[in-house]
């Protein structure tokens, strides 16, 4: 049996399974999510599914990359 979580906050919705999740999402996307997640022949979840640990991972290499950024400055 698997056991799928809604969250709501100010943020948006969270949606969660086991220590996996997705959070931020508006109302439509968060329909989407639990629909991809139950429906077996929809294939894989439209959002990623991922830990705290996957989450800062994926935010700090996101991070690293605009930082890397060049930016344009107004003269």
């Amino acid at each position: 049996m698997r056991t799928i979580t809604i969250e709501i906050d100010d943020q948006g919705y969270t949606v969660r399974e086991g220590d996996r999740y997705h959070d931020g999402l508006c109302w439509d996307e968060m329909l989407g999510q639990v629909v991809e997640l139950t429906h077996r022949k929809l294939g894989e979840a439209r959002y990623p599914m991922m830990t705290a640990e996957q989450w800062d991972a994926w935010r700090a290499r996101l991070d690293r990359k605009n930082n890397n950024h060049p930016t344009t400055q107004e003269q």
